[in-house]
């Protein structure tokens, strides 16, 4: 199997590494990309969970500083992601 056009980001779902929630009442989906091509990885979040009970990203270390439950870019996340 394989894309029928251009991919621009890669893709990860955690669950279980740096979480700080019950096993299985969290997630953290998050795709990464340089879809500008200026050198720098964008990050976007998805966390299910709340502040202090929720999931980092596998690359960074990221988690929302607010926005849970929806989509997070890089001026919602801690530490920052680059823009994109």
């Amino acid at each position: 199997w394989g894309p029928e056009g251009s991919v621009y980001y890669d893709y990860a779902l955690n669950t279980t590494v740096g979480c700080t929630c019950a096993l299985g009442t969290c997630m953290t989906a998050a795709a990464y990309g340089d879809v500008d091509g200026d050198g720098f990885i964008a990050t976007v979040l998805y966390a299910r969970g709340t502040a202090g009970a929720a999931c980092t990203d596998g690359l960074f270390g990221q988690l929302p500083v607010v926005k849970y439950n929806m989509p997070a870019t890089y001026t919602d996340l801690n530490p920052t992601g680059a823009p994109y």
